[in-house]
C-alpha cells in the first residue's frame, strides 16, 4: 500500500521550480542506512529502462550520500519506522531544494490508515511537496521496487492520486494493503493519458 498526503507547500522549497512543464525534474535518491549505492543505481537503472519510456516527462536521477533514519522516526513500540515523520526528518535535513528528494529504506515503515494506527506500507509521499519515502520491506520481489518509486514520483509530481479505473496493472492503482506488484507492468490508457497531458 502507499499513501499520499495533501499538504500546502510551504518553507525553503520552491515548488514552482520544481513543477515547472519546461525544464526536466531532477529526482533525488535518499539511501537510509544499509540501503546502498549500487541498490540504488539499481533502481535508477529499472526507472530509466521501464518507467521514463511511459511518460514525457524529462527526468533526470542522482544518488545522495547515504543518511541515517534516527530513533525518533519509530513508533512507539519501536518496530517500524513511522512514515510521516520521516517525510519530516527529510524537509528539515539539508538537501537540495531543486527537485523531489525519494528516501529509500530496507525498514518496514508505517501510517495511520484503514482504521489502523500502525498501518505498514511500501510507501507514503505528499501531494505538491517534493518529498517521499519508499521502503522494500514489504516487497518480495526486489526487482519491482521501481513500480514503488514510480508510483510515489506520480503522486509527488503529478499532482495524481490513485488509478481511477483500478486497473489491476496499472502502476498507480491503489495496492489496498496487498502486494500486488508483480501484476503492475504499465500505466493504464487513462492515467497515461491524464500525466501526458499534464506535463
Amino acid at each position: 500500500m502507499t499513501l499520499l498526503l495533501a499538504l500546502c507547500s510551504c518553507g525553503k522549497v520552491d515548488v514552482t521550480k520544481i513543477f515547472s512543464k519546461e525544464d526536466a525534474v531532477t529526482v533525488y535518491l535518499l539511501p537510509y542506512d544499509n540501503f546502498t549505492q549500487k541498490e540504488a543505481k539499481a533502481v535508477v537503472k529499472d526507472l530509466r529502462a521501464k518507467f521514463d519510456p511511459l511518460v514525457k516527462t524529462k527526468i533526470q536521477y542522482e544518488i545522495l550520500p547515504a543518511a541515517k533514519l534516527p530513533a525518533s522516526c519509530l513508533n512507539g513500540a519501536k518496530t517500524r519506522y513511522r512514515a510521516m515523520k520521516i517525510l519530516e526528518l527529510e524537509e528539515g535535513m539539508d538537501l537540495p531544494t531543486d527537485g523531489i528528494i525519494m528516501g529509500l529504506t530496507h525498514k518496514d515503515i508505517s501510517t495511520t490508515a484503514h482504521g489502523v494506527e500502525d498501518f505498514g506500507i511500501m510507501g507514503q509521499a505528499y501531494l505538491e511537496r517534493p518529498y517521499c519515502v519508499v521502503s522494500d520491506f514489504r516487497v518480495r520481489n526486489k526487482s519491482n521496487l521501481w513500480k514503488v518509486v514510480s508510483h510515489e514520483f506520480i503522486h509527488t509530481y503529478y499532482h495524481y492520486g490513485h488509478c481511477p479505473q483500478d486497473d489491476p496493472e496499472c502502476i498507480i492503482k491503489d495496492a489496498k494493503g496487498k502486494e500486488n506488484l508483480p501484476k503492475k507492468h504499465h500505466l493504464c490508457d487513462v492515467c497515461k493519458k491524464n500525466l501526458n497531458s499534464k506535463y
